[in-house]
């Protein structure tokens, strides 16, 4: 007997959910209908959704990675100005333009360079120049040039200001990311039922009757993807299962990454469909 298998990425959703909507319009006898007209009238309506959904978050990944890399390049010109500064003093204090007392101003130790890999060390580090040149001129130091406090303060700003653009938008995608999901297991449990309710309807017909019937729901679908012989499975797949993390591509803190078609053609956790919904 024929067993439903169910999409494994949104890309094969959308054209499952397309299929059922384009055999709706071309369906010329309701008693000949494999599957209830009031379920295969809901596909519409779950394909405008899910496509909303897909849609959002592929925009959200969109933004997020413009963000991603204007913060990135927010980070490494702090860095640089925060290291120059540091180089450009610790060259003064070793030719005598500074007293080496004056290092304990920026919180420096036996005129040993600060670790600033780091977004918090490089945040804690950049607050300590700000503050301790400004307290060091007003002791009647001499302001140090190229680069001057100001203009790593400009540098800072920036930075600060790129990091809560990026905040925002890692909220925003976590947003999308959860409406998605919570939508494709609403589709998913729609196809389950839609499929379901197919094999209630052919199994006892004989396998080439059914084989006409699902070739005729589901060409579009058919002609898409290619046949795939190997088909290990039983049954309908576990809807209670996670999706994989888009190959943790949404994740904010995690290198550039390319998005294109990252939305679509992610795979998830469920047993591989071939092109036929069954078998």
């Amino acid at each position: 007997m024929l067993k439903p298998i169910l999409p494994d990425t949104d890309e094969k959703i959308l054209s499952l959910l397309n299929c059922l909507t384009e055999y709706k319009e071309r369906v010329v006898s309701v008693e000949d209908l494999p599957i209830a007209f009031d379920v295969l009238g809901r596909a519409s309506g779950i394909l405008s959704d899910f496509s909303n959904k897909v849609e959002l978050h592929r925009q959200a990944m969109e933004m997020w990675h413009d963000n991603n890399t204007q913060f990135k390049q927010a980070f490494s010109k702090l860095q640089m100005y925060v290291t120059h500064f540091f180089q450009v003093y610790l060259f003064a204090v070793e030719r005598g333009d500074f007293k080496e007392d004056t290092i304990s101003y920026y919180g420096l130790q036996d005129k040993v360079m600060p670790d600033i890999s780091t977004t918090d060390e490089l945040e804690k580090r950049c607050k300590m120049l700000i503050e301790g040149e400004r307290e060091r001129v007003a002791n009647r130091g001499v302001s140090m040039t190229n680069p001057t406090v100001a203009q790593v303060s400009i540098a800072f700003d920036n930075y600060k200001e790129a990091l809560f653009n990026k905040q925002v938008k890692d909220n925003y995608i976590h947003h999308t990311k959860s409406k998605l999901g919570e939508s494709r297991q609403q589709t998913l449990s729609f196809l389950e039922t839609v499929m379901k309710s197919i094999q209630e309807k052919i199994q006892n017909m004989p396998k080439e009757q059914q084989v006409d019937i699902l070739t005729d729901l589901w060409l579009d679908f058919v002609n898409e993807f290619s046949k795939n012989e190997d088909r290990n499975t039983n049954g309908c797949s576990d809807l209670s299962q996670d999706v994989v993390n888009y190959e943790d591509s949404d994740k904010p803190n995690g290198d550039l990454i390319d998005i294109k078609d990252e939305v679509t053609t992610a795979k998830y956790t469920i047993p591989l469909q071939s092109e036929f919904p069954f078998f």
